[in-house]
């Protein structure tokens, strides 16, 4: 099961009109040395059960965190930074329809180099135009 809450009364358009769920796309990660593709997808409850996870949320709208996040779930080898911005689409044949996806940094990125703030900060503006967008909020 997802974990989910519900939100509460906060700023932010998210907070004020729903859920959001959060999940781990990889239930193990060593951060030297990140799994591949080929190694995940030999992990069956690992490699279904993203997918699974996903489809049950229903969701309107996804964002990644990090490179791991965007290869594992969207399948994409590129690097962050050149994927981070930009509209991808997850397709599930579960959900029935396509999902907007925004790959951005992971916080402990931006704990590392705090000046990449202003990017991520940019790709949350282009994720709330995308939220009023599809009347999300």
């Amino acid at each position: 099961m997802l974990p989910q809450a519900k939100c509460s009364a906060s700023r932010s358009k998210i907070a004020q009109r729903g859920c959001v769920s959060i999940y781990n796309p990889l239930v193990f990660l060593n951060a030297k040395h990140p799994p591949q593709l080929g190694v995940v997808a030999q992990c069956p409850p690992d490699a279904v059960q993203r997918h699974r996870h996903i489809a049950l949320a229903q969701p309107k709208l996804i964002v990644l965190l990090g490179a791991v996040s965007v290869r594992h779930v969207l399948g994409l080898n590129e690097g962050i930074m050149r994927a981070r911005g930009r509209w991808e689409t997850y397709q599930n044949p579960q959900l029935g329809h396509p999902v907007p996806v925004m790959p951005t940094l992971h916080p402990a990125f931006l704990l590392r180099q705090p000046g990449a703030k202003r990017l991520v900060w940019r790709d949350l503006l282009t994720i709330s135009d995308k939220i009023d967008s599809l009347g999300l909020a």
